[in-house]
């Protein structure tokens, strides 16, 4: 294997489809990391996006996956690290990592949301909201033929889940995927412990910043009352960072209010280990 690290700018927006906040807000991101150096996949800053095989924008999130995969079989990397627009870009990176790491992969999704819809049972047709699901192998064809891999259930973590569709409720109770509130969070060990039963070496922690209580942080997409606190966050993954490796990281969904917190996001990043 190599050894080589690979920061990924992917601004989407269209896997939310309604404007592109989200786009606006990961630039200001990459912007305030200017000492990095990053791959870009070009997203167009407006579009239209008309709904096909029940996901609204589908050529366009089909077409930006390609380009995210094409920078990932170029680069080959080990190691990455993602600015992201939506959850939706996370679909190239984990299931890459995934890949290389031979399925020895843990995928630690921080979210307010399960992200686990299907195209048919989505209520709003929205990509960002399928794309754990589709990482799990529930999608368009195209899509899952585009991803490099598919995880299975049992290494897949949602952590600070606290809004979720009835489908997403019941794939949860059926598959073996794990959840955990941001309440059961306040003895992260037991995750620890819950990971290393499995054993995993190699974590993808994927970092939507709406997992965390909005009175705390309100830079975000879609904020949900009652979630993580930030030094909550901190300490999960500072110890997640102790006992595993993190090959994979991101941060998605920034939407920055006035003075938008970067200390914060600077703090998350640190504990990620970039």
């Amino acid at each position: 294997m190599s050894d080589k690290h690979l920061n990924i700018f992917f601004p989407e927006w269209q896997g939310y489809a309604e404007d592109n906040l989200v786009s606006v807000g990961a630039a200001v991101l990459k912007n305030h990391l200017h000492s990095m150096d990053f791959q870009e996949v070009v997203v167009e800053a407006q579009e239209d996006l008309p709904i096909a095989n029940n996901i609204i924008g589908y050529e366009a999130n089909l077409r930006q996956l390609k380009m995210a995969r094409k920078i990932l079989e170029r680069e080959k990397p080990s190691t990455t690290f993602m600015i992201g627009g939506t959850c939706a870009s996370e679909i190239g990176p984990v299931s890459y990592l995934n890949n290389y790491y031979q399925n020895d992969l843990a995928v630690l999704w921080f979210d307010a949301h399960g992200d686990l819809n299907t195209p048919h049972s989505s209520p709003s047709k929205h990509f960002h909201g399928m794309p754990l699901r589709t990482l799990l192998g529930d999608s368009d064809d195209e899509i899952l033929h585009t991803a490099f891999s598919t995880v299975t259930p049992e290494r897949v973590f949602v952590l600070g889940g606290r809004e979720f569709d009835e489908e997403e409720i019941t794939y949860i109770k059926s598959s073996g995927l794990h959840h955990y509130t941001p309440q059961a969070l306040s003895n992260p060990q037991n995750l620890i412990d819950e990971i290393k039963g499995l054993g995993c070496r190699n974590l993808y922690v994927h970092v939507d910043l709406d997992v965390l209580e909005p009175t705390e942080f309100p830079h975000m997409l879609l904020p949900i009352a009652d979630g993580l606190g930030v030094q909550g966050l901190l300490d999960t993954i500072n110890l997640l960072k102790e006992n595993f490796k993190i090959v994979g990281s991101s941060i998605v969904e920034y939407v920055p209010k006035e003075g938008g917190d970067l200390h914060t996001v600077d703090d998350i990043i640190k504990a990620l280990g970039i």
